[in-house]
């Protein structure tokens, strides 16, 4: 059974009755994870980490969503950059070599991520902005924009 649990380690409150209880039984059987070898304990915890992960992506998913839909204000620089990253073939742009890597628009700044950086650029108002490990760009056209 996947661990349903909180990260305290109680078990989640949507959890079915007898979700609890076979997790309970479970808990009972259980050695306490210190006390084994090194490869039981990582697989006793890995359970663990696989249930916060689902856990997780639930509760971000939810917020991911609603932060996309209330956060489109794309400046026309940081529009023209996404289209053409966008419009570009980047497989094509491998198979011919004109990149040294096989690269997609999963390289570039998240949307979400690029909206942060460009309130938190405007919010400090810095004088100078370097950004390390560009792609595109996008994220340094949102500082930008937000300068």
């Amino acid at each position: 059974m996947a661990y349903v649990g909180r990260f305290d380690g109680s078990e989640a409150a949507h959890a079915s009755p007898a979700m609890a209880a076979a997790g309970k039984q479970q808990a009972a059987a259980e050695v306490d994870p210190s006390s084994l070898p090194t490869s039981t304990k990582w697989s006793v915890l890995s359970s663990r980490v696989e249930g916060l992960v689902a856990e997780l992506s639930q509760v971000v998913g939810k917020q991911d969503a609603y932060c996309v839909s209330q956060s489109r204000a794309e400046g026309p620089a940081m529009c023209a950059v996404r289209e053409k990253m966008l419009a570009t073939d980047w497989t094509q742009a491998w198979s011919m070599k004109e990149t040294m890597f096989s690269y997609g628009e999963e390289m570039s700044t998240d949307p979400l991520e690029a909206m942060l950086l460009k309130e938190l650029t405007f919010m400090a108002m810095p004088r100078r902005v370097l950004e390390i490990g560009m792609f595109v760009g996008y994220g340094s056209v949102a500082m930008l924009e937000g300068c």
